[in-house]
């Protein structure tokens, strides 16, 4: 009797130690990444970051130019011809401006918009956030390849009921493949990264392809990065354009 009893308790206990043994493991996965994207440093290191290059969608190509600048700002442009679209955000609103030729139009981002550039112009991201602040929304889910290259899985439930996953290459601790997964499990949107280049000891994807149902929608080639460049820019730069 005394055996049975014991039974559940040893079960548990392994069940305990199993769990405590992958959250070390977890621990120990975002904490090379954090050393990797050089996290571990002082984070005034990185100030400002200036991506350039082409994105090329449906057969067209796109010029392109991405600034971020520390803590929260950042401002996009996308170009064709005589047509642009330009997105930006100050840390407190966001905005979008059109131009086709002589003409101009300027809106304030929904609250929506607004929530996806806030994430993109963080320039820490979700995997240190959880590092620092530890909790049961993140979760390692096993190894798996990536363009040949085995890869950690961390999964992160997001408030929203979806989720984002994250393939962290065991070698070299880059971010391979990001993602985004609904509340029932399904992928809304993969992104993969390649080409990854070191720019002033920050690692960078020079090659980032997005695809939908494993369908490809769009590739970015990156042609030049610079780090802490502009950091004379002023403010008004991410703010809203009057027109």
């Amino acid at each position: 009797m005394r055996l049975l009893f014991a039974l559940p308790l040893a079960l548990y206990l392994s069940g305990v130690l199993s769990a405590q043994s992958e959250r070390s493991e977890l621990w120990w996965t975002l904490e090379q990444f954090s050393q990797t994207y050089g996290y571990s440093r002082d984070q005034a290191d990185l100030k400002t970051v200036l991506i350039e290059g082409q994105l090329i969608q449906g057969g067209q190509a796109y010029e392109f130019t991405l600034r971020k600048r520390r803590p929260d700002s950042i401002r996009y442009t996308l170009a064709r011809l005589e047509h642009s679209i330009t997105i930006g955000f100050d840390g407190v609103e966001g905005w979008q401006r059109i131009t086709t030729g002589d003409k101009v139009q300027v809106r304030t981002l929904n609250k929506q918009e607004v929530a996806m550039l806030t994430e993109e112009a963080d320039f820490e991201g979700p995997l240190l956030r959880h590092l620092r602040n530890f909790s049961d929304r993140i979760h390692l889910r096993g190894n798996e390849r990536v363009d040949g290259e085995l890869a950690r899985i961390v999964e992160i439930d997001q408030r929203d009921g979806s989720k984002r996953r994250y393939f962290l290459s065991e070698s070299r601790n880059l971010v391979l493949r990001c993602e985004l997964l609904n509340a029932a499990g399904a992928c809304l949107l993969q992104t993969n990264y390649r080409d990854y280049r070191w720019i002033e000891t920050f690692p960078f994807a020079f090659e980032v392809e997005n695809r939908v149902d494993a369908q490809l929608i769009s590739t970015v080639k990156v042609e030049r990065v610079q780090v802490n460049k502009d950091q004379g820019l002023l403010s008004i730069y991410f703010k809203k354009p009057r027109g």
